[in-house]
């Protein structure tokens, strides 16, 4: 793939945002939105790493981040919402791959529901398999998001998307996938991912017991718990 030296573009972090210069943005100008999970956790666990896969991507913006700090590893954007997905597709141009897929535990077409924001008349984040879990809430008096039909999308394991891209192993693996996380980490099969960044739960459900049991059952240690995320350590 022909590809712009990332790190040589004009990026700007600020806080959870990001601003590419010269960047013909499809999100109405505003800056891109990044997690929080801090880079020298990244470094000091898995040290130069090789592969990293972020999905629910949305606006793409994890994966420009890990790519911006980590040049020489393979990023791998996946977005189940095609409209989403349709806008991150431009971010190849620096270096990430970019997919259309809904990461579950079975390869099958199943529905996924986007959300739009109407104040902002653009596609939201929070889009889900599991409607019921879809979190639709500024907050403040806003208006919430509203949640559109049902789109009938491509589910993949992440095993089989390994066995796809010929990916034998995971240095990292971000995972935000609006309380589908549990069929999620169901389809890792033998895939044993270094670092796990999960979203565990919001404000429609609370699914880190269930995690936590699932993670120390395959003998992952639980490093920090922020907010609505986890991370966790493959020390085997």
């Amino acid at each position: 793939m022909n590809n712009m030296n990332i790190t040589k573009l004009d990026v700007t972090f600020k806080n959870n945002n990001i601003f590419i210069k010269d960047f013909n943005n499809p999100w109405n100008n505003r800056d891109l939105w990044c997690s929080f999970l801090d880079i020298n956790l990244i470094k000091s666990v898995c040290k130069d790493p090789k592969v990293i896969l972020e999905f629910g991507s949305y606006d793409g913006a994890d994966g420009i981040k890990y790519k911006y700090h980590f040049p020489n590893a393979e990023v791998y954007s996946i977005e189940a919402s095609y409209e989403s997905y349709k806008r991150i597709k431009p971010l190849e141009k620096y270096g990430l791959h970019v997919f259309n897929y809904a990461i579950s535990n079975e390869n099958k077409k199943k529905l996924f529901y986007p959300t739009y924001d109407e104040e902002n008349n653009n596609i939201a984040p929070c889009g889900s398999i599991d409607k019921k879990y879809i979190s639709t809430s500024k907050g403040n008096g806003v208006p919430p998001l509203k949640i559109l039909k049902g789109v009938e999308t491509d589910c993949i394991t992440i095993k089989t998307f390994c066995t796809l891209q010929n990916i034998p192993y995971i240095d990292l693996i971000h995972i935000d996938v609006e309380g589908h996380c549990i069929e999620v980490l169901e389809g890792f099969g033998d895939i044993r991912p270094k670092l796990i960044y999960i979203e565990v739960r919001n404000d429609t459900h609370d699914l880190s017991k269930e995690v936590y049991t699932i993670l120390t059952n395959l003998k992952y240690t639980l490093i920090q718990y922020k907010g609505s995320d986890q991370v966790w350590v493959d020390n085997t």
